[in-house]
């Protein structure tokens, strides 16, 4: 019996070492892991951000080059220089952050389905835009196309927008913040009690 005494007295430190060990090395990847979660949804929240910037800016160099198109008309491609290279730059910016979020969230997940749909409306309206500056200014005159042209332009233009903002929506849903979001009594109680 004494024997069996002193190898549990000797094995017992060592046995409660062993798991403080175990429980520290569990505790560290725990740490480690949520630090990570917290990493990669900051990185998504900035990349969803900019994304969103993007499409804004799109939009607005899109509905400028539109107002040019019912100023100038058939002279359009002439004056509208400067704002077709910056459409062309918005829209290539917009295509990269969508496969950047492709590459993040998945090809089928709702945010990269609701930028793709803005993208989509995006493309739509600067190739029909590139199409009308590139057209010879007798030819707009006398053709029937810039009349297509145009309704496309009335179309794709406000679903551009509606797709921004579904995409915006669908990113708050994803990775909202709560700041601003006021508590109410019972809603306190219940998280304070569940920090004790």
């Amino acid at each position: 019996m004494t024997d069996v005494v002193e190898i549990v007295q000797v094995a017992a430190p060592s046995l409660v070492a062993l798991a403080a060990i175990g429980f520290a090395s569990r505790q560290q990847t725990r740490e480690f892991r949520h630090a990570r979660a917290l990493g990669d949804r900051a990185e998504l929240r900035e990349r969803l951000d900019e994304s969103a910037q993007e499409l804004r800016r799109a939009e607005g160099i899109s509905g400028a080059a539109r107002g040019l198109l019912l100023t100038h008309g058939a002279h359009f491609g002439e004056a509208s220089g400067e704002t077709l290279k910056e459409l062309k730059e918005a829209v290539r910016d917009v295509e990269l952050n969508h496969e950047r979020l492709t590459i993040r969230l998945g090809r089928n997940h709702l945010v990269v389905e609701a930028h793709g749909t803005a993208r989509g409306h995006l493309k739509s309206a600067g190739e029909t835009l590139l199409l009308v500056a590139s057209m010879p200014p007798a030819t707009i005159e006398s053709t029937d196309q810039l009349k297509e042209s145009w309704e496309v332009l009335k179309r794709s233009l406000p679903e551009l927008r509606n797709g921004q903002q579904a995409f915006v929506e669908e990113a708050v849903a994803l990775v909202g913040t709560e700041l601003g979001r006021q508590e109410n009594r019972w809603q306190r109680y219940r998280r304070l009690r569940r920090l004790r």
